[in-house]
């Protein structure tokens, strides 16, 4: 029987049974105890699960990315809806479900709707994809910001392997990088330590997340104290005079290196090649660790492809539960268009 609940001690045996660890009971525990500017929603539906949230959201910076109609923008930007997100927001493109039966997604809806008054809902690809349709959804697809990879060659034993592999006008920003940031030092944050970086470690987090195409929820930079106790990743503070000047995180899971939450201070960066110096020492970890992948998750994406991430197409369904308000928001929906930025292709083989 389908079910939603509010509470995470409530839900059954298989949010601890499950096998992805972006929606394992214990990871969740976490967002649920350290995030409360949104509702967490769990779903249950027989032997599946689903994690999504509830909350206001701005786009405000979305109307960057309406075409021609100054009014649309005017007023787009201006919105704060509240949405059902049926993922987690503070994460992209991971699975924040673990499906082993057929759901109708319209019933799946009519479960939610009787318990959250929502007015739009949100449904990554992949998710959506799962999903029995039969019915009108109406829903309507959205290509969103990429997510950027890079792949690791099994070649690379070291960073010289991988410096090496680049053309030479791309070793040379990556040694400039280095030039740069040499008087920074990265140092891991352990877990008795956390507590005295913890404002600086919000601030630098703010200054990156505020660049963001669309405003949702904040996220409690504790949350990564609390994965740290857990052992569910590393943060490493980046280090000017004894002043923290960035930070990066890492998650690993399934051989891939998840590096979401980074921040850095914005005015140093130009000179000091803060955020560069993160983006190399995540590959020189995910090597040293024999890693397949480095994902970078979204923005700075023509700055990340230097180092030869690669974007990941991305997809949203999104629905008004109006009909109305539906019909009106598609047109709205259709002038929406990401930002340009050109791929660089800094490998010298095109099989890298």
């Amino acid at each position: 029987m389908a079910q939603l609940k509010f509470n995470l001690s409530k839900v059954n045996a298989n949010w601890k049974k499950t096998k992805n660890f972006f929606v394992s009971y214990e990871l969740l525990k976490i967002f649920d105890a350290k995030n409360k500017d949104v509702t967490h929603l769990y779903f249950e539906d027989r032997n599946s699960i689903i994690y999504g949230q509830f909350f206001n959201i701005s786009f405000e910076k979305a109307s960057n990315y309406l075409r021609n109609s100054i009014f649309i923008k005017y007023v787009f930007k201006f919105f704060k809806i509240p949405t059902l997100f049926l993922t987690n927001s503070f994460f992209t493109n991971v699975p924040s479900y673990d499906i082993n039966d057929n759901i109708n997604l319209n019933k799946l809806i009519t479960c939610i709707s009787n318990k959250i008054n929502f007015f739009l809902i949100v449904i990554p690809s992949d998710l959506y994809e799962k999903f029995n349709l039969c019915g009108s959804n109406d829903f309507t697809k959205i290509e969103i910001e990429d997510d950027m990879y890079l792949k690791i060659n099994k070649s690379w034993k070291n960073t010289n392997d991988y410096i090496s592999s680049l053309k030479t006008k791309y070793r040379k920003k990556i040694n400039i990088i280095i030039k740069n940031s040499s008087a920074i030092s990265a140092k891991e944050i352990e877990q008795e330590n956390f507590s005295h970086h913890s404002d600086n470690l919000q601030s630098l987090f703010d200054q990156i997340i505020y660049q963001s195409s669309f405003n949702g929820p904040n996220f409690n930079v504790d949350t990564l104290h609390a994965m740290i106790e857990k052992k569910f990743c590393k943060v490493y503070g980046y280090f000017l005079n004894d002043s923290l000047v960035g930070f990066s995180s890492i998650i690993c899971f399934e051989n891939k290196l998840y590096s979401y939450y980074v921040g850095f201070d914005k005015k140093l960066n130009h000179k000091y090649s803060i955020y560069g110096k993160i983006l190399f020492d995540s590959i020189n970890y995910a090597i040293s660790k024999n890693l397949s992948h480095v994902v970078y998750g979204r923005t700075a994406n023509e700055y990340k492809s230097n180092f030869g991430a690669v974007p990941k197409t991305s997809y949203i369904y999104i629905k008004a539960k109006n009909n109305f308000i539906n019909n009106l928001l598609k047109f709205i929906f259709r002038r929406i268009k990401k930002k340009k930025w050109i791929l660089r292709k800094p490998f010298k083989s095109l099989n890298l």
